[in-house]
């Protein structure tokens, strides 16, 4: 009977759970921007106004600095929304430099700034 009992509590307090109202949050401006990752390339100017900029949006939480290559000059794979991504890319003025992709069928969008490819996170390409 114990057994029961204690099942029986374990259940409901499972249930009330899964249909709380916080289970399907409502989309607010912070969670619907859309993320892109990209390789962005320093400039060869000291200070570098490029890698200057990305520290400074790191620190304001507009971006996420995934690594840096230490090659002349410095390459970044960062974070953050097509708006931020496009500002930094836009410091560094080089022909090979790709512009910012626009967002494929509602999904966050991986590009390579060096090979021109995109992928979403399940691998799929979407090379235009």
């Amino acid at each position: 009977m114990k057994t029961i009992t204690t099942l029986t509590l374990c259940l409901a307090m499972l249930g009330g759970c899964a249909s709380s109202s916080d289970a399907n949050p409502k989309p607010t401006a912070d969670n619907t921007t859309t993320v892109i990752r990209v390789k962005v390339l320093g400039t060869k100017m000291q200070p570098d106004p490029v890698e200057t900029r990305i520290r400074e949006l790191e620190k304001d939480g507009k971006l996420k600095v995934w690594g840096v290559r230490e090659s002349w000059p410095l390459q970044f794979d960062i974070e953050g929304s097509a708006p931020t991504i496009a500002e930094v890319q836009g410091l560094n003025k080089t022909p090979d430099h790709p512009a910012v992709s626009e967002l494929v069928h509602g999904r966050k969008v991986y590009w390579d700034g060096h090979t021109g490819k995109q992928t979403d996170r399940a691998g799929v390409s979407h090379d235009s």
